[in-house]
């Protein structure tokens, strides 16, 4: 099982799709065709939602994957529901750093995945 420790930061998407993206892993206990576990909403403010997505992956992530699932389900909260391979081709081909997609790995398959981290905030972020 892996675990992944959410943080999307709101002022990067859409409004709604933050909410919607959550409600959909409830509503269908998948996360990328993955099996869900557990979905945790551990805390919604003005500025980020985080919560806490428990999956089992079909074989275990080797390196380099969990960059792209972080990605494409950040692909998935910008554009929705229809992906469209012109919306969503330039998003798995920026730079995580352009994105705002910040991983950190601990051991046990556990990650805190943030999405959306602007320059100021993560400059703020490493100063606090």
């Amino acid at each position: 099982m892996v675990t992944w420790h959410l943080f999307i930061i709101k002022a990067s998407f859409p409004p709604r799709r933050i909410a919607h993206f959550l409600t959909q892993v409830h509503s269908h206990r998948t996360l990328l065709g993955m099996p869900v576990q557990r979905l945790h909403i551990d805390g919604d403010t003005a500025d980020m939602v985080s919560a806490t997505i428990c999956f089992t992956p079909p074989a275990p992530l080797i390196p380099g994957q969990v960059q792209q699932l972080a990605r494409t389900v950040y692909a998935l909260i910008m554009v929705g529901d229809k992906l469209e391979l012109v919306k969503m081709a330039p998003i798995m081909v920026a730079p995580v750093q352009q994105l705002g997609i910040e991983i950190h790995t601990y051991p046990e398959h556990v990650f805190d995945i943030t999405l959306g981290l602007t320059y100021d905030a993560a400059v703020a972020q490493r100063k606090g």
